[in-house]
């Protein structure tokens, strides 16, 4: 990202800094950042009218005439330096639906050798009692791990789903 000079001026103020971090929480109106960073109103909108003014800031209009301020782009990458670790987020998320659900369906083609193990744990369950630990994890572990795995993979591709829907909301 290149720092133009209106960018350069709107940072030289470290009240503006204050008001980037704090709409990098979430938005906000101009009172509630006022009251947040103890300053008055006034003093707030012209601070916002230069963040506004380098593209660091955007005012959102709402149906109920309340006027809401939130980072752009250019302003969350400035304060919170995230794109890497939302490109990141989403490179693993993506990897790991698309592995979790090869496990899954890996398991469900290929069901045939987990029947076969467990036709042939029954009849030894049946004859001399329970099998032994060690062979009955042989019959039966390897093919039961692709499915473990691939849920446990989209369970992950889910949470950070959640986590980038959480911070696309944030910025948004």
């Amino acid at each position: 990202m290149t720092i133009d000079r209106e960018t350069f001026k709107a940072l030289a103020s470290d009240t503006r800094v204050d008001i980037l971090k704090s709409l990098g929480e979430r938005k906000k109106t101009v009172t509630e950042l006022a009251e947040s960073l103890n300053l008055s109103k006034s003093t707030v909108h012209e601070h916002l009218k230069v963040l506004v003014k380098a593209g660091l800031v955007k005012r959102i209009d709402t149906p109920n005439k309340w006027v809401y301020y939130g980072l752009t782009w250019k302003g969350f990458g400035l304060i919170q330096n995230n794109l890497k670790k939302i490109i990141l987020m989403l490179s693993v998320t993506f990897v790991s639906f698309l592995v979790g659900v090869y496990e899954v369906a890996r398991f469900i083609l290929r069901g045939e050798p987990v029947r076969e193990a467990f036709r042939k744990i029954v009849p030894e369950v049946a004859e001399k009692g329970l099998p032994p630990a060690k062979e009955a994890a042989e019959y039966v572990f390897p093919e039961l791990a692709h499915p473990i795995i691939g849920l446990t993979l989209i369970g992950i591709g889910v949470f950070l789903s959640f986590l980038l829907l959480r911070m696309y909301k944030r910025i948004s």
